[in-house]
């Protein structure tokens, strides 16, 4: 599970800022990108959601895993707020020159948001791996 989770965060990551690198020219493909991401990261939250849950009920004390996934949901939550905002105003854009400088910081602040997501998801995944390599305190 530990693979399939860090391999959808890499290839998240290059959806998701590569969709950022190239939005000034092709807008289409930015929003399907977009749209990608955030349907990758809502599967990544369920899938380490499922694995504390399995951890728990196998007896591992999942505490310390559950606090670092409330700073997850969390950082998850500002990133989909980002996504909603920026999608808004990405409505009406057909092409680059449709892109204002209000939705080019909109689009920065949901990359950041994104990466900010991001470290916090791998700091639940390296707490899951502890756990199962011989329950080390995290």
């Amino acid at each position: 599970m530990k693979k399939v989770l860090i391999g959808s965060l890499v290839a998240l990551s290059i959806i998701v800022s590569g969709g950022f690198v190239h939005a000034s020219t092709d807008v289409g493909s930015f929003k399907t990108r977009l749209n990608d991401g955030e349907a990758r990261t809502s599967s990544i939250m369920t899938k380490l959601d499922s694995a504390i849950a399995k951890a728990d009920a196998r007896g591992y004390d999942t505490s310390s895993v559950e606090s670092l996934m409330n700073d997850a949901d969390s950082s998850f939550a500002t990133f989909q707020s980002s996504i909603d905002t920026l999608q808004a105003s990405l409505e009406n854009v057909t092409d680059a020159s449709g892109l204002t400088a209000e939705i080019k910081a909109e689009r920065d602040a949901t990359k950041t948001a994104f990466l900010e997501w991001k470290t916090d998801a791998k700091a639940v995944m390296t707490a899951l791996k502890a756990l199962h390599t011989g329950g080390a305190a995290i």
